[in-house]
């Protein structure tokens, strides 16, 4: 069967996603789709290494639920392998480093896809804050998307103070002293990763709180009516009945 064909080093066993199948899935099936020369469509000039899709064609296209796409994709912008732009009736993913994955033997291509992909970082760094708004009103209702400059500082991780001061101005439930210990006993890690930022993690765990089902109130259970045995005075026979019992003897009643 003829058709395009992708490369796949070996390497990717060590990616940090490739124990994740849904991500792992979701990033085969963006390099499968993906541009591999520029063209046109709506006026927007696709690159290499982009393609224009949504949500719910990626969920068709996986098998995967668009929550399962949404979670996967937010793995693989955490960690830079790929960029989203969101457009009123589709998105645009660029796979970031889509050059070095399929790259080309010829010395004329590796030249051309350079030019193209530092032309294609070029323009990601000046639409972003564009589609910035957009990107957080269409897609990630459920899941803060990540910053657009990833800081080169080494993460340091929140005191509990700096979390409720942060739950404070935000308006956000978060058991700050909670969160603290949980992420200290499994080392600040979000999976396989070292987390990146805090506050959106706070802000998930928030939301996760608000989504997860509360346990329905049970109606007290009604206790069966005791009988209650009525307590009756009981007669005395004591002083009375004797002395009519004598005068019964005596008169020869028995």
């Amino acid at each position: 069967m003829a058709g395009r064909f992708i490369k796949l080093y070996d390497k990717i066993l060590q990616w940090e996603w490739y124990s994740d199948i849904n991500t792992f899935r979701l990033f085969i099936h963006l390099l499968l789709k993906a541009n591999y020369k520029d063209a046109s469509f709506e006026g927007h000039m696709i690159r290499r290494g982009q393609l224009v899709t949504s949500l719910p064609k990626l969920a068709a296209g996986t098998a995967l639920s668009e929550r399962q796409v949404r979670v996967s994709l937010e793995h693989l912008k955490m960690t830079g392998e790929v960029t989203s732009k969101a457009y009123p009736k589709y998105r645009v993913i660029t796979i970031v480093r889509y050059d070095d994955y399929q790259s080309n033997d010829r010395q004329n291509d590796r030249q051309m896809t350079g030019e193209t992909s530092a032309k294609r970082q070029a323009d990601d760094s000046l639409d972003v804050s564009k589609y910035r708004n957009i990107e957080q009103i269409e897609e990630d209702r459920n899941i803060d998307p990540p910053t657009v400059e990833r800081s080169a500082k080494r993460f340091t991780p929140p005191t509990q103070e700096e979390i409720e001061s942060f739950c404070r101005e935000q308006g956000l439930s978060v058991d700050a002293g909670r969160f603290v210990d949980y992420y200290n006993a499994n080392g600040w890690m979000i999976g396989r990763s070292h987390m990146k930022d805090w506050k959106a993690t706070v802000r998930n765990w928030a939301r996760r709180d608000q989504e997860r089902p509360r346990p329905q109130q049970q109606a007290p259970v009604q206790q069966p009516n005791k009988v209650v045995a009525q307590q009756y005075e009981q007669r005395s026979y004591a002083t009375e009945d004797e002395d009519a019992f004598q005068r019964m003897l005596m008169m020869g009643g028995f």
